[in-house]
């Protein structure tokens, strides 16, 4: 059995899956499966999935937290990790992040490209967990992780009432349930930022999912996310 699951999460970005999967195919360790989940595309995405030979599960109506809790449920391996369609990996992602998986280590996060429409991109150095406690903002890009099932399974399955947000809300409950967070000092991950793409788009919403987390959570709020 391999050691972790990569989950391609997809809706309607069908043109972006060839860079991807190939992102993820020149890894320098292959101690992972591959598994597409495609929440009802209407573009060419489920074509795209078979051609590349990447297995699909359909995820039709459901939202990202649902779908990706259903993709975890059905895997076998100890460790995952999920990454949307227009992200991509770095040759080292797979390799670095099994190297940190131990003693209650439950979340592997990294430094990362942030690379916008134009392809112009810039080293970030994401500050953990601690820091999105302190602040009580996000400073865990989800593309950089990679998640122990053990410790998904003791906190519990991602809250599937964020729609946007539920990575944020689970990396608090890890942190508050004692699961540690290592960190890789590199670039493992490149998250894309596009005027299109639901975070260029749904600001309001995403910003009520932070503010509802700060407030279940006592976290302190930055007013400038306040919707």
């Amino acid at each position: 059995m391999k050691s972790c699951t990569l989950i391609i999460n997809n809706l309607n970005d069908g043109r972006f899956l060839p860079g991807l999967v190939e992102s993820i195919r020149a890894q320098d360790c292959d101690d992972f499966d591959l598994l597409g989940i495609d929440a009802g595309s209407t573009d060419d995405s489920l074509a795209i999935y078979e051609r590349l030979g990447v297995p699909i599960m359909d995820c039709t109506g459901l939202n990202q937290a649902a779908s990706v809790n259903k993709a975890v449920e059905s895997i076998k391996t100890p460790f995952f990790a999920w990454i949307n369609a227009d992200d991509r990996y770095e040759p080292n992602f797979v390799r670095t992040h099994l190297e940190l998986f131990c003693g209650g280590v439950g979340v592997v996060h990294s430094d990362l490209w942030i690379q916008n429409e134009h392809g112009m991109r810039r080293v970030h150095k994401p500050r953990g967990i601690h820091a999105s406690v302190e602040d009580g903002q996000n400073y865990i890009f989800h593309p950089t992780t990679m998640i122990s099932r053990a410790a998904w399974g003791h906190v519990g399955r991602f809250d599937e009432t964020f729609r946007w947000a539920f990575d944020f809300e689970f990396w608090i409950r890890c942190n508050a349930n004692g699961w540690r967070f290592g960190k890789i000092e590199a670039v493992t991950a490149t998250w894309t930022s596009r005027p299109d793409s639901s975070t260029g788009t749904r600001g309001p919403e995403i910003r009520a999912d932070i503010r509802r987390i700060q407030d279940i959570y006592s976290l302190p709020t930055d007013r400038k996310y306040t919707p």
